[in-house]
């Protein structure tokens, strides 16, 4: 199996209940010189794209209501803004080591 961590909880979100618009999306994250599949509960995704380094601009630290260390830079598709996680930041090398030894993953780490 993979194991799964929950964004909003992972962001200091308070939790929802799940929708038919959440999904899972399933990712390879850089550990150190590993890749580790985790999954992430998300209130809904509209679209999976692909963004060239030139289309990112860094974030600004404007006051987002989760740390702004989690994102990477800021994009646009389709005249939307698109938010690229740090997925290095986002998961923790504690939750790594955990998901490594299969062990339980608490969202709250």
């Amino acid at each position: 199996g993979v194991p799964v961590i929950d964004l909003r909880t992972k962001l200091g979100l308070p939790p929802v209940t799940p929708t038919e618009n959440t999904r899972i999306v399933v990712l390879e994250v850089p550990v150190g010189s590993r890749q580790i599949t985790m999954g992430m509960i998300s209130d809904r995704v509209i679209e999976v794209t692909s963004l060239a380094e030139h289309e990112l601009e860094a974030a600004p630290d404007v006051g987002v209501r989760w740390r702004s260390d989690y994102i990477r830079a800021i994009g646009r598709s389709g005249g939307a803004f698109v938010i690229v996680f740090d997925l290095s930041q986002l998961f923790s090398s504690e939750e790594a080591a955990l998901v490594s030894a299969d062990l339980p993953l608490s969202a709250s780490d």
